[in-house]
């Protein structure tokens, strides 16, 4: 009995120290920022299991799906076409140059990023598509949803430092912010002032312009 209880206390002082925190990332003039990557990199000691979900970018309708794509460094993600015509993708980025030559529908190429940093996408044959693969050393991460906000579940307490992105950012290094994870700290708002000209990656219409 008394070491279930034992067990018990253990178990209970597991799930107590992990706790929840929601960030929700504005411009200056308080307008939701989605797309925004979120990232925390422990600095008490913290560890986390490195998890490599299968990440894709993929080609259709003429378009890249996800316009932003969050990996960690040393990450494969890969390239699906799924449009009944061939693409070829490239990137000119310091964090990351490479060329996938032409290929066609259901066909799946790969590329590794092996350097943190941002990776511009676009394509040879379709001038309207880009993309972005924002490419992280921190354990944790997450893109903000529509409304601005993302949520980290289960985080254990101590020191982390925060770090906030945006493709539109109008300062050339990512937002920072040291902060402690505990019971008191719920929620943060971050404000990060953006450029007046956005990257948007447009439609192309039936006739193969731009809208």
């Amino acid at each position: 009995m008394r070491q279930v209880f034992i067990s018990f206390l253990l178990l209970f002082s597991i799930v107590s120290s992990a706790e929840d925190l929601t960030v929700r990332v504005t411009g200056a003039d308080q307008k939701a920022l989605p797309h925004s990557v979120v990232s925390l990199k422990p600095l008490s000691g913290q560890e986390f299991s490195r998890v490599d979900l299968k990440k894709d970018m993929t080609q259709q309708q003429s378009l890249f799906t996800p316009f932003i794509l969050a990996v960690q460094k040393g990450q494969k993600v890969q390239f699906p076409n799924k449009d009944p015509f061939r693409h070829h993708v490239y990137s000119f980025s310091k964090a990351k140059s490479f060329e996938l030559r032409l290929y066609g529908e259901d066909e799946e190429k790969h590329v590794v990023f092996e350097k943190a940093g941002v990776v511009a996408l676009g394509c040879n044959i379709h001038d309207n598509m880009l993309a972005f693969v924002y490419v992280t050393e921190d354990p944790v991460y997450q893109k903000t949803n529509a409304e601005g906000s993302t949520s980290f579940k289960g985080l254990p307490e101590g020191d982390y430092e925060m770090t906030v992105w945006h493709v539109d950012q109008k300062s050339r290094k990512p937002y920072k912010k040291m902060i402690t994870v505990n019971k008191q700290l719920q929620a943060l708002s971050v404000e990060i002032t953006i450029k007046k000209r956005r990257q948007i990656q447009k439609k192309r219409n039936a006739s193969g312009g731009i809208y």
